[in-house]
């Protein structure tokens, strides 16, 4: 639950700085967020997650999903084992990211409205409800739902 809760924490305030700076605002996915501030393409579970302004400052390239220059990152985080964290395809199938506009809107990294979901979870059947679901619905909206896994860690559908 922490660390669902705190993956929810991380994509509200990358929307809101969103619209707070007028600018793009990229949460991905970063394996070692502790030493790399690069985002992970990577097919399979995360194992940590950033968030980055996308406006091009010190030398950098605005808008283009990779924090290159000197783009400010935001947060940073990431879990221990056994916990897991898996994304559905419309995050995984691109490139592993979030693209937050000035809007407030999630998009995908192609561009359109994002409908998507997070599934952390320690494969266990005790307790039943092993994963947590971080959903994000039209308009941006973000919920975390408990769900019984079956012991098991999958990827999640998009909702």
């Amino acid at each position: 639950t922490g660390n669902a809760n705190e993956l929810l924490s991380t994509l509200q305030s990358a929307r809101m700085e969103a619209v707070r700076r007028n600018a793009r605002v990229v949460f991905c996915r970063n394996d070692a967020p502790d030493t790399g501030n690069t985002c992970n393409t990577g097919a399979g579970a995360w194992q940590g997650w950033m968030s980055f302004v996308d406006d091009g400052t010190g030398g950098g390239t605005a808008r283009d999903g990779v924090r290159n220059g000197a783009e400010a990152v935001l947060y940073a985080g990431t879990f221990t084992a056994p916990a897991q964290l898996q994304a559905s395809p419309a995050i995984s199938g691109g490139s592993q990211r979030i693209l937050f506009s000035p809007d407030g809107l999630a998009y995908s990294n192609a561009n359109a409205l994002l409908r998507a979901r997070f599934a952390f979870c320690i494969p266990t059947t005790s307790p039943p409800e092993n994963t947590r679901f971080i959903t994000i619905l039209a308009g941006s909206q973000m919920v975390i739902t408990r769900v019984n896994g079956g012991g098991a860690c999958a990827a999640p559908a998009n909702p």
